[in-house]
């Protein structure tokens, strides 16, 4: 038989058991200590959740008791595990805020467990939580169009980008700087310098 206790305490149980005609019975005694661990509560947040690669990143814990108490006489131990998209295991530590850095570009989900030593536990999973973008490099070529008698020239510059890192929703920007004041925000295109 299973009997649920919960408070921590000394508890006595008696036991009698009896024939089948219950004509003969016996007794026995015994006292129990029950010591009652609070149930820890899995928590977590992290800083920055998302950016491009590569990404820095704290997995910070917070955690607490079902009891609302803050229970230092209860140490906790971590176990972190970091997956990609695929489930594969790219992090995991035991510190209580660890730091890490991913190479690639992806979402990344965080599991958190979280221990008392007498193994009282809880499970938090979260998808998703990581949002690594890529690295663009920029890259163009310029080509003559025409140069001036007196100074001056215009150039065709051509956005040699590799734009299929970028996602579909992700809100790219070009911004040109030509180096004599001026600018654009165009993808590519055409620019006139009045002087050499």
């Amino acid at each position: 038989e299973i009997i649920s206790v919960s408070d921590t305490g000394l508890y006595t149980v008696d036991i009698v058991t009896y024939n089948a005609d219950r004509s003969v019975s016996c007794f026995v005694s015994d006292t129990v200590y029950v010591s009652l661990q609070p149930m820890p509560v899995a928590d977590f947040f992290v800083s920055p959740a998302s950016g491009c690669a590569p990404l820095s990143t704290t997995l910070h814990q917070n955690c607490s008791f079902v009891d609302g108490l803050p229970h230092t006489e209860f140490p906790l131990s971590y176990q972190w595990t970091v997956t990609n998209s695929t489930n594969t295991v790219v992090f995991t530590s035991r510190d209580a805020n660890p730091s890490l850095t991913l190479q690639m570009q992806g979402l990344y989900n965080v599991q958190l467990i979280v221990s008392t030593s007498g193994g009282c536990s809880d499970t938090i999973y979260r998808e998703d939580v990581l949002n690594v973008y890529a690295q663009p490099h920029a890259s163009f070529v310029a080509t003559l169009i025409s140069a001036g008698i007196e100074g001056g020239a215009e150039y065709d510059f051509s956005n040699t980008t590799d734009v299929s890192i970028f996602g579909a929703g992700d809100a790219v920007t070009w911004n040109w700087n030509y180096g004599d004041g001026q600018s654009s925000e165009a993808f590519e295109g055409p620019h006139t310098y009045e002087e050499s």
